[in-house]
């Protein structure tokens, strides 16, 4: 008997080590988020496009490098928007942060506002409490950051403790724009 526990023992082992892992796999991380940067930059271009071509606005791409923990030091672009007299920069921050999947700041003359990248429902804090026997006595849950997070996107987050998100789009990235430039 204690042959066939053994035999089925080794047989569980073997399959799970069969299966494929999810191991982090830090380029395919670093490709993501370098196109969630690209498709962010692109919209942003797209919302300001009639203006680009007045050549009342410039956009300029630029490179600089990002170092995190988990991934190395890596290139990647930064965007500067200017508008007149006025500049605005976005710069990624990075892709390996706790509840979101990557962070940009847009900074103007007045502040600096968080634009993050979540997926849909935002991050949560999930708490359970368990009895010795490992039956869960109460569960609780409740979001980091309030406001409709209703898709996977950039969203404008504020501040905590009582952050808020937007949905990053052509409108609320020109209130955003107005409101870090004091326009």
């Amino acid at each position: 008997m204690a042959a066939d526990t053994f035999d089925e023992f080794v047989k569980r082992h073997t399959q799970e080590a069969e299966k494929p892992s999810d191991t982090f796999d830090p380029m395919k991380t670093l490709r993501q988020w370098k196109e969630n940067l690209n498709e962010l930059y692109c919209a942003i271009e797209t919302y300001l496009q009639s203006y680009i071509d007045t050549n009342q606005i410039t956009i300029k791409r630029d490179e600089i490098k990002i170092t995190e923990e988990s991934l190395g030091t890596y290139p990647t672009d930064a965007l500067t928007i200017k508008i007149g007299d006025q500049k605005v920069s976005l710069k990624p921050i990075g892709t390996m942060l706790i509840g979101v999947y990557g962070r940009v700041d847009i900074s103007g003359p007045l502040k600096t506002l968080r634009i993050v990248l979540m997926e849909k429902g935002g991050p949560s804090l999930n708490v359970s409490v368990s009895n010795d026997g490992g039956a869960t006595d109460d569960s609780s849950s409740r979001p980091f950051i309030r406001g409709e997070i209703d898709h996977r996107g950039w969203y404008f987050v504020t501040q905590p403790p009582n952050a808020l998100a937007i949905a990053v789009g052509e409108d609320s990235f020109k209130d955003v724009l107005m409101e870090i430039t004091g326009g």
